[in-house]
C-alpha cells in the first residue's frame, strides 16, 4: 500500500515540506484509481506542494530556475490566513523572486483581510480582493483568470461526512486546479 508506506516513512523520518505528484481524479475515476497523495497529506499533517502530472509547474525544466511571478491565497477566517501570506513570503524569498504578485481572496465578508500583515518587499505587490460564490469554483476561477504559478492554501481537517464524501475545500481546488497547489495544514 503506497500511501501506507510513505506514512510510516515519514512516521520516522518527518518532513518539513512533502512535493507529490497528483493525477487530478474527477467522479468515477476517483473510485477506480488508488489516490495517494491527498490521504499522504491529509494525515500526515505536512505542508505539502501538489504538482498536477499534466502541469509543468513553477520551475524551468531548462534552467532550473524558479518561474514564481503570480500565486492566488484564498483565505478564510476559520484557518488563521497569516500562516498563508507568511509561507508564500518564505517560499518566494526562498525562490529567490525578486518580482512577484500576490492576490489574496476570501469568498464573503472581508473579515478575514483585516488583520493579515503582508511582508513589504521591493518587487512585490500584494492585492487583496472579496468575492462572492461557491469558494472551489470562485478559487478555480481566479487561478485561471489571473494565470497563477501558484495556489497557497491553509487547510482544516475535514469536519462533516459530507467532506469525507467530497473532499475538503483544498482538496477539491486541487483535483480542478490548473497549476501546483500548496496545502497547509493548521
Amino acid at each position: 500500500n503506497p500511501t501506507q508506506g510513505i506514512l510510516d516513512y515519514l512516521s520516522k523520518h518527518p518532513a518539513d515540506l512533502l512535493v507529490m505528484s497528483t493525477n487530478q481524479y474527477e467522479g468515477l475515476d476517483r473510485w477506480q484509481n488508488q489516490i495517494v497523495a491527498e490521504p499522504v497529506a491529509r494525515e500526515s499533517h505536512t505542508a505539502t506542494l501538489f504538482v498536477p502530472t499534466h502541469e509543468e509547474g513553477f520551475v524551468d525544466r531548462d534552467s532550473g530556475r524558479p518561474k514564481l511571478r503570480r500565486v492566488l491565497v484564498p483565505v478564510s477566517p476559520d484557518v488563521n490566513p497569516q500562516l498563508a501570506i507568511d509561507m508564500t513570503a518564505q517560499l518566494a524569498t526562498t525562490l529567490g523572486c525578486d518580482s512577484l504578485t500576490v492576490v489574496v481572496i476570501h469568498i464573503g465578508e472581508d473579515e478575514a483581510l483585516q488583520s493579515i500583515r503582508y511582508p513589504s518587499r521591493t518587487g512585490w505587490l500584494w492585492h487583496t480582493m472579496t468575492c462572492q460564490g461557491n469558494v472551489v469554483d470562485v478559487i478555480l476561477g481566479m487561478g485561471a483568470d489571473f494565470d497563477v504559478d501558484l495556489i497557497v492554501m491553509t487547510t482544516a481537517k475535514q469536519h462533516s461526512l459530507l467532506d469525507l464524501m467530497r473532499g475538503s475545500v483544498t482538496e477539491r481546488v486541487l483535483r480542478g486546479a490548473r497549476s501546483p497547489l500548496l496545502a497547509i495544514p493548521t
